[in-house]
């Protein structure tokens, strides 16, 4: 995931997961993880709270519309609205 933010783009590792009942995520950066909060999936939006506190302490809110392999969307942190880019890979488990 690249999120474009003010001091510049941020590279993410997002994993997500789910099945029929619930969705499960998290993100990895500079070793730190940061698990997805009450994700919710209705059609195709996406909604999840996350923290942050490596470099600062944010909590972040992610609304997403997902089409096909891709997500993007806004994520808002705090008073200030970050708009995010991302496009996933999905892994078929066997």
């Amino acid at each position: 995931m690249t999120i474009s933010t003010p001091i510049g783009k941020q590279f993410v590792l997002a994993k997500i997961s789910s099945d029929s009942e619930s969705v499960q995520g998290s993100v990895e950066q500079d070793g730190e993880i940061s698990e997805f909060i009450d994700p919710v999936i209705t059609g195709n939006q996406m909604t999840w709270t996350q923290h942050i506190s490596k470099s600062i302490s944010l909590k972040l809110k992610f609304e997403t519309t997902v089409d096909g392999n891709k997500m993007e969307d806004i994520v808002k942190a705090g008073s200030s609205l970050l708009k995010v880019h991302w496009r996933t890979c999905r892994k078929n488990r066997s």
